[in-house]
C-alpha cells in the first residue's frame, strides 16, 4: 500500500488473502513511486499507511496451492 505524506491509506480490510511469488523474480522499481525501495518477495508493505491486525507469511513447505 502506497498513500501519500498528505492523504495516508486508512480502513482498507484484506481478508483470506493468499498471495504467491515467482522464485525468479528480480527486484524492481515500483511504477510512479519515486524514492520507494526495490523489492523481491517482500509481503504486505504499507508506506503512508495503516496496516491493523496480524500477518501471517507461509513458508515454501506450506500449503501455496493456487486458490
Amino acid at each position: 500500500m502506497l498513500g501519500l505524506p498528505e492523504a495516508p491509506i486508512r480502513d482498507v480490510r484484506l481478508s483470506d488473502v493468499r498471495v504467491s511469488y515467482d522464485p525468479d523474480a528480480i527486484a524492481g522499481e515500483p511504477l510512479m513511486a519515486l524514492g520507494v525501495a526495490r523489492v523481491r518477495h517482500a509481503g504486505v508493505i504499507a508506506e503512508n499507511g495503516e496496516v491493523a491486525g496480524g500477518v501471517t507469511c507461509l513458508t515454501e513447505d506450506e500449503d501455496m496451492t493456487p486458490c
